[in-house]
């Protein structure tokens, strides 16, 4: 499921997926991790949004796509796969409001926790999680080409 947010964070409501659409979620990725060989290709976001259990919501400024996070329902929680903000759109509170849909998406599922993984070295990232209440709880060795991980979670 495809979600779409207008600049105030509400929900627009249509949904269509495209290969325009998934070359758009496949450059944001890209322009924010290729640099450290952590971006998706497309089949794998393609197959991501596809998947009945994931939620994917795309922030729209204007016309333009520049934020998106995909998220997954596990048994008993959501895993957040992916979050990224274009660079010049970072620290406008795109990225707290794209975890906060996932955070309500949580809430309707009746489900109580929030799991993602964060590079170790991703301080912006891990600073937006934990004033968002996530805690760290486990560290992965190697989960990424570029080194460890945090696991982190918000209880709900």
């Amino acid at each position: 499921m495809i979600k779409f947010l207008d600049e105030k964070g509400d929900d627009i409501n249509f949904e269509i997926l495209t290969i325009d659409l998934i070359e758009s979620i496949y450059q944001i990725d890209k322009e924010c991790f290729e640099v450290y060989d952590l971006n998706w290709d497309r089949k794998s976001i393609q197959d991501t949004v596809l998947d009945k259990n994931c939620c994917t919501y795309l922030q729209l400024i204007g016309e333009e796509i520049v934020g998106v996070i995909n998220a997954t329902s596990k048994y008993d929680h959501i895993r957040i796969d992916s979050i990224a903000v274009k660079p010049d759109y970072r620290k406008n509170g795109i990225g707290t409001r794209l975890l906060q849909k996932i955070v309500e998406e949580t809430k309707a599922l009746k489900l109580k926790r929030i799991e993602l993984h964060v590079w170790v070295d991703n301080q912006t990232a891990i600073n937006l999680y934990t004033k968002l209440g996530f805690q760290q709880i486990d560290l992965e060795e190697d989960y990424y080409s570029v080194g460890d991980a945090y696991v982190m979670e918000l209880n709900l």
